[in-house]
C-alpha cells in the first residue's frame, strides 16, 4: 500500500513538472560585426573561443528564462569583454539586454572568466564587443 502511495505521487510531480511552462529560446552569436581592439591578433582564435563558451551561455540563458514565463522579453544582449594580456577576461559588462538581472551578470563573468583568448599582445587589457541574439 505505502509503495502503491508513493508510486501516485512520484506520478503526480512528473505530471506538475511536465505541465510548468518551460521557455525554450536560441542563441546566435553575430560573430561578423564583433569589435575587437587592436590587441587582439587573429579574429579566427577569438571566435572560436566565443563558440566554445556558447553553450554555456545559452543554458545560463535557459535557467534565467525558465523562471521568468512565456512573455519574457528576447532580443540582442551585447557583451564587452576587457581580456588581460594572459588571454583571460578581467570584467564582463553588459552593454544592452533584454533582461536586466543581477543573476544574467553573475553567470555571464562566470562563463568568461574561465575562457582563455589567444594571440592577445602584451600590452594593456583588450576589449571585445559581441552581439547575441536571444529568439
Amino acid at each position: 500500500m505505502v509503495l502503491l502511495f508513493t508510486l501516485f505521487l512520484t506520478s503526480g510531480v512528473a505530471l506538475a513538472q511536465s505541465d510548468s511552462s518551460t521557455v525554450h529560446i536560441s542563441l546566435h552569436g553575430n560573430y561578423d560585426a564583433m569589435r575587437l581592439s587592436r590587441g587582439v591578433r587573429t579574429e579566427e582564435d577569438v571566435t572560436r573561443t566565443l563558440k566554445q563558451q556558447e553553450k554555456f551561455l545559452l543554458a545560463c540563458l535557459q535557467s534565467v528564462y525558465s523562471g521568468l514565463g512565456k512573455d519574457a522579453p528576447k532580443g540582442i544582449l551585447q557583451l564587452r569583454l576587457l581580456i588581460q594580456p594572459d588571454g583571460y577576461a578581467s570584467d564582463v559588462q553588459i552593454m544592452r539586454s533584454p533582461l536586466p538581472l543581477q543573476m544574467l551578470q553573475d553567470c555571464i563573468q562566470q562563463i568568461f572568466s574561465r575562457a582563455r583568448f589567444k594571440n592577445v599582445r602584451e600590452s594593456s587589457d583588450q576589449q571585445l564587443t559581441v552581439d547575441y541574439t536571444i529568439e
